[in-house]
């Protein structure tokens, strides 16, 4: 009987990726794993954060972003058509939920200016960094 001692290393592995992940995005809630959140893809630019948001299935009515302070909860529900039909499935693997994620966004991010595009089951939300004002050069009199 052989023993395999890396095993229990192994198995553990995506709980590993799933808490570096969510730790290293700083997100609110580690109860999910990545896998039963909406996946994302971030990127960053000198200007500005990108989330694309993998969210396939969903319409884009049924897509909403909320800005609470500094979470930015994305969340997509689904449109569950209650009409009853004789069809007899063989197999149905059509599950569509509702599913959310939530991010901690920095105080860098210009709140004002966030937008989000949909296109082909990706949402594409744009996070710009707020614009850094040189400070101006003044002479304070002293009375």
């Amino acid at each position: 009987m052989k023993i395999n001692h890396l095993n229990p290393i192994v198995s553990s592995l995506p709980y590993v990726f799933d808490q570096f992940v969510n730790n290293f995005f700083d997100e609110p809630s580690l109860k999910k794993s990545i896998h039963s959140q909406l996946p994302v893809n971030i990127q960053e630019s000198d200007t500005e954060f990108s989330l694309d948001v993998y969210v396939p299935g969903f319409a884009k009515d049924n897509i909403h972003i909320k800005l609470e302070k500094n979470i930015l909860e994305i969340s997509a529900k689904s449109s569950k058509t209650d009409t009853e039909t004789n069809a007899k499935y063989i197999r149905n693997e059509f599950i569509v939920r509702d599913i959310s994620r939530k991010f901690t966004i920095s105080e860098s991010i210009d709140t004002n200016n966030i937008s989000a595009t949909y296109n082909n089951g990706i949402l594409c939300v744009h996070l710009p960094k707020q614009k850094q004002t040189e400070a101006l050069v003044k002479s304070i009199s002293i009375s």
